[in-house]
């Protein structure tokens, strides 16, 4: 206990905690009311008050916890100002992946002011046990996410396997492609890859189908709202440097979320894999046309390591079709370490649970699966692709377990 001497520094520091103390309560209500940052600003400076006080005083403490609430203190300002920078790098729009740094650094602030106010509000707690339950795990996922950034990134791209082709045959895309209309969403997965480690379910990654521009401008042509324009004309007018990009490569198809950012890539990139298939929303030509410029709105934003699908300055993959169709589709989010995220396999989950509705909102299109025996992809049916959300190891050993692990080398 800090012994003082004089009324007057007591008073003081009274004043202090009271204030912090009467702070503690509307920060504790800012959590759950998400009131303006600037009440975590205000708090923390007044902190930094104590951080003077604590070095007046330090004569009347051990050195070593001096030592420690300096740098507690220290810590705490200093991630205060990069809640300062967040937001002003919010107000002047800026789009850059680094940029995140100050918004998760920031919320190492909220989260020390949070248990803050909780100590300070301890009575409260039971009535509040559920939105603490769900803060906990939002300060857990920010702990972890520092690893988990460095662990994707560094396996991306990694596979156990010493097998070099794919299921899925060129013979197989010219097909895939024929079938394919723009506004289709594209589903895929590749066994003994690394990454599906990290993703919940079979189906671990999507994208949006548009075509080129001669199929935009054919599938859209009827659309009344262009008024006689082609949708080309339409995106052009948009962004000039897309329409350009599209007209020198006609190749590039879909729109997908994956380690560089949210790009345009070939059919090639996500359907040339082990396992692929596509879905069609059952909404008008109109409002696909909508989606797709949507999407195309996202290209060039980088690919959101931080699963924060609340955010619109970073991207997963079904970040970018949730997004797109979020006017016309509703899709399921399922909570992972407190945060909400659409997962690949809540898609098909979503049409499995639903394709017997006559308000169905997907369609099928078509299904590659594998073939254990030939080793090959093959053309499936409607059924068993309703069922491929739920497969796991089970359903590989109810097959040929043996026979599965010879795919991990290379086809003879």
């Amino acid at each position: 206990m800090i012994y003082l001497k004089e009324p007057l520094e007591f008073l003081f520091v009274f004043c202090i905690v009271w204030f912090l103390y009467k702070d503690s309560k509307r920060i504790f209500k800012a959590f759950f009311l998400h009131l303006e940052r600037k009440i975590l600003i205000v708090h923390s400076l007044k902190l930094g008050i104590f951080l003077i006080l604590i070095y007046k005083f330090s004569r009347f403490l051990p050195f070593h916890i001096t030592i420690l609430v300096f740098i507690c203190i220290l810590l705490i300002l200093f991630l205060s100002l990069l809640t300062v920078k967040h937001v002003e790098f919010t107000m002047k729009g800026v789009r850059n992946s680094k940029y995140k740094t100050f918004k998760y650094g920031s919320k190492f602030v909220q989260y020390a002011l949070y248990l803050l106010a909780v100590l300070m509000n301890f009575w409260e707690l039971k009535e509040r046990k559920d939105e603490i339950k769900e803060k906990s795990k939002e300060i857990m996922y920010v702990a972890v996410f520092p690893v988990q950034k460095y662990i994707m990134v560094s396996i991306s791209g990694m596979e156990f396997t010493r097998r070099k082709g794919k299921f899925i045959t060129d013979m197989d895309l010219k097909e895939i492609k024929a079938k394919l209309e723009p506004g289709d969403i594209l589903l895929k997965r590749n066994d003994w890859q690394a990454t599906n480690l990290g993703i919940t379910g079979f189906w671990t990654h999507t994208g949006l189908y548009i075509g080129s521009l001669e199929e935009l401008d054919k599938y859209f042509s009827d659309v009344e709202t262009l008024n006689g324009k082609r949708f080309s004309e339409k995106l052009k007018d948009l962004d000039e440097k897309i329409y350009a990009d599209l007209v020198r490569n006609s190749d590039l198809s879909v729109i997908e979320a994956i380690e560089e950012g949210v790009v345009i890539k070939p059919i090639s990139n996500i359907a040339k894999v082990d396992y692929f298939s596509a879905v069609r929303p059952r909404i008008s030509k109109e409002k696909k046309m909508n989606a797709i410029l949507k999407a195309y709105s996202f290209l060039g934003n980088p690919y959101d390591f931080f699963l924060d699908m609340e955010s619109n300055d970073a991207f997963i993959c079904t970040e970018v079709i949730s997004k797109s169709f979020e006017n016309s589709i509703t899709f399921q989010l399922e909570k992972r370490l407190g945060k909400k995220i659409v997962f690949p396999n809540s898609v098909v989950k979503k049409f499995a649970q639903e394709r017997q509705k006559e308000n169905r909102e997907l369609d099928f299109v078509l299904f590659y699966d594998l073939d254990i025996k030939t080793r090959k992809a093959y053309k499936s049916s409607e059924d068993e692709f309703a069922k491929s959300y739920k497969r796991n190891i089970a359903y590989y050993k109810k097959r040929d377990m043996l026979r599965y692990l010879s795919t991990i080398v290379d086809f003879k």
